[in-house]
């Protein structure tokens, strides 16, 4: 390989970094445009798919039915905001609503239920017990709520409240653990929200995580190992072709 290539071949390599780092930004201002637009309708994520045509993005929500009213009007609004925003040929962006089905397993719901709360003017302690009591109600294998900020007198403190099994490392916390994060202002300043839920597994996917952990054990029958023996040890079946 000559210089000339060795060289073609780098700027390729930093063209296609320089492209995910460009989709993480615009992810990122995304989710921030989104947290904002629709606070009151219980915004909890969103999936960004940037390399089909047309971009397609999910929004998650706990209440839908506000994006949904006056002919989708507010869908056709964040879509003009969008192509005006990053330059975008009309039609190229196309919005889907998908509603949250278990509120109290989603991390970023209920850490905008604290906030709700705390600026309802409610005792902090009250809050964070009710959250973490709803979260273990909802089926979650453990939960983690911490309030940081002046909760009382002059000098900044955290308030931790956590119950259950809680991973604070490893690969497997990217499957079983969701965080959600917000912000209230309040007359003695600001308190940052920071809600932990681990979740249980669970093969639909609907309550917990299809992703088995590495530390589970499962013993199987006897009935079923000599069907899984026989599954392996079958022969495959060809397919013949006749032509008259």
């Amino acid at each position: 390989m000559t210089q000339i290539e060795r060289r073609e071949k780098r700027y390729e390599a930093m063209a296609d970094d320089l492209a995910i780092v460009n989709q993480g930004l615009i992810y990122t201002e995304l989710n921030e445009m989104f947290s904002k637009f629709m606070e009151n309708d219980g915004y909890a994520g969103m999936d960004y798919k940037p390399y089909t045509s047309p971009i397609e993005i999910t929004l998650k929500l706990g209440k839908p039915s506000g994006m949904l009213e006056d002919n989708k009007l507010r869908i056709k609004q964040l879509i003009s905001l969008i192509q005006m925003r990053f330059r975008l040929e009309e039609g190229s962006v196309s919005i889907f609503i998908e509603q949250v089905k278990n509120r109290a397993l989603n991390a970023q719901i209920q850490a905008d239920l604290i906030k709700e709360k705390l600026g309802a003017g409610l005792p902090v302690r009250r809050v964070v017990s009710g959250a973490i009591r709803t979260i273990m109600e909802g089926g979650a294998s453990g939960a983690e709520v911490i309030i940081s900020g002046k909760l009382k007198g002059q000098r900044a403190r955290s308030y931790k409240v956590s119950e259950g099994i809680l991973k604070h490392s490893g690969n497997s916390t990217k499957d079983y653990v969701k965080k959600g994060m917000s912000s209230i202002l309040l007359k003695q300043g600001i308190l940052g929200i920071k809600v932990g839920i681990t979740l249980k597994y669970d093969p639909t996917g609907k309550v917990g995580t299809p992703v088995q952990h590495p530390s589970n054990v499962t013993i199987f029958s006897q009935e079923e190992l000599e069907q899984m023996r026989k599954v392996k040890t079958a022969k495959p079946v060809k397919a013949y072709s006749h032509s008259k």
